[in-house]
């Protein structure tokens, strides 16, 4: 596996390393792990300053300021739920676009309203995205079916004399009118789709300058996310996800992408498109600032997903590591989790029984425990580590991230108890405190619900030893 594919998957943002996982690895979004995962996106410090509202500039329209952040936490890859509720986020964009008043003030050429487009698309795309279902959608995608040019695209342009359209408008509109169509079997929507394809694919996903035609106009700049300017990667990975990225007219977007690879393996982002209302640098914190020298992990991860479906890259980009797992005890000076690309905090010490042995004093721990660590290796490469606390508490789980749904954490806990059955076989149960991350693993595995205190991000959980 190539160096950049591990930093992207190892990344601190939640939401970056969970589509890497879905994405480039293919790890199926729907076990327990991946949705504990998905929950520490929705209580990520990124994902709640995307929802936060009231802190716009006074000059921005709370509307487009509310429809950006949607758009960002559908970005992210945040799901809704007790942990992120963008309903009021929702609620304020959609009543915007829906107002009568809206639609009035839009200049009317030929029939057809000169509309900005982009934001009833990512209105639609958004609220999709995020998987909450909205009435009010269907109004936005016929206004948008309703005044598509002659040309197939969309125009904003309030002169009489524009004919071009705004291929950024398009871009978002297509992706949004072929997202709705497959969710609700719209003929109209799918119709306007295809016309819009249709002029991206004629002009190869440049559009054209003023002064120079469409084969000889300088591409795009590389940046994430779009906020409703064009892209040639945008447009790829739109074209992927309606089936048309094998195209011919697709074959020179994708050299060009191929073309900007940093020799470090990743691509840059070489400008940023800060949404309204937030600062560059409160845009940087999240998505990271534009430098033309350095990978992104944002635009390298989906031109790395767009390469792959285009089978373009090597085989060895995303090969995972082989060799023979193998389950050891660390030495008693080593510190292995120093090793480890995501590192959980230490776990709450359980409750003492009065018989702890003495090794180490831990900063969690009532009495003087013995912590032992388990390390799992493959290759020689060190790929999980399990802490067990005085044989009778799991203090550190951990797999590394490209190792997930590969048996690992399940071949660490198998020994644990092995280890736990054989050096206190009067034991009746294993503990552990769970993060949100790592829920579903430990209940996989038969842990479940313990009573006891409940720390901030961690539930007490016991798994019951047979005997």
């Amino acid at each position: 596996m190539h160096a950049i594919v591990r930093q992207i998957v190892a990344s601190r943002i939640a939401g970056l390393r969970y589509q890497a996982l879905r994405d480039l690895l293919d790890v199926d979004p729907f076990t327990r792990r991946m949705r504990g995962l998905a929950r520490v996106v929705q209580a990520s410090p990124e994902a709640q300053s995307l929802l936060a509202t009231g802190e716009e500039r006074p000059s921005v329209e709370p509307g487009l300021a509310a429809l950006w952040r949607l758009s960002e936490l559908a970005d992210l890859g945040c799901e809704p739920g007790d942990l992120a509720d963008p309903t009021a986020l929702l609620d304020i964009a959609l009543d915007w676009l829906g107002a009568p008043a809206y639609e009035e003030a839009m200049p009317m050429v030929d029939d057809h309203l000169r509309l900005p487009a982009a934001r009833e698309a990512n209105a639609i795309l958004a609220t999709l995205r995020l998987g909450i279902p909205d009435g009010r959608l269907g109004d936005l995608a016929d206004r948008l079916c309703r005044n598509q040019a002659p040309d197939g695209g969309w125009l904003d342009d309030p002169s009489p004399q524009a004919t071009q359209s705004s291929f950024a408008h398009t871009l978002a509109s297509l992706e949004a009118l072929a997202f709705w169509n497959a969710m609700t079997g719209d003929s109209a929507a799918r119709r306007a789709a295809h016309r819009a394809a249709d002029l991206l694919l004629r002009h190869k996903l440049r559009p054209p300058t003023k002064t120079q035609a469409a084969d000889d106009a300088p591409r795009e700049p590389l940046a994430f996310p779009y906020h409703g300017h064009y892209s040639t990667l945008h447009a790829l990975e739109v074209m992927k996800k309606i089936g048309w990225l094998e195209h011919p007219h697709c074959a020179p977007a994708l050299d060009w992408l191929e073309s900007k690879r940093l020799p470090d393996g990743g691509w840059p982002a070489e400008v940023a498109h800060p949404s309204p209302g937030v600062t560059l640098s409160a845009h940087a914190s999240i998505w990271g600032a534009p430098d033309a020298h350095r990978a992104n992990p944002w635009v390298t991860l989906r031109a790395l997903t767009l390469l792959r479906e285009a089978e373009r890259l090597p085989d060895e980009t995303l090969a995972r590591d082989e060799g023979k797992l193998t389950i050891t005890w660390a030495a008693q000076d080593d510190d292995p989790a120093a090793e480890l690309a995501l590192a959980p905090p230490p776990s709450p010490a359980p409750p003492t029984d009065g018989r702890g042995e003495g090794q180490r004093q831990g900063a969690d721990a009532s009495t003087r425990d013995v912590f032992r660590a388990l390390v799992a290796r493959r290759a020689d490469e060190l790929v999980g580590v399990l802490e067990l606390q005085d044989y009778r508490h799991v203090s550190l789980w951990c797999v590394q991230p490209w190792e997930y749904a590969r048996g690992v954490g399940r071949a660490l806990m198998d020994r644990a108890i092995a280890e736990v059955q054989l050096h206190r076989p009067q034991l009746d149960r294993l503990t552990a405190h769970a993060t949100y991350a790592d829920r579903g693993a430990y209940e996989t595995l038969g842990f479940r619900s313990a009573p006891g205190q409940a720390k901030p991000g961690r539930q007490p959980m016991a798994l019951r030893l047979t005997k």
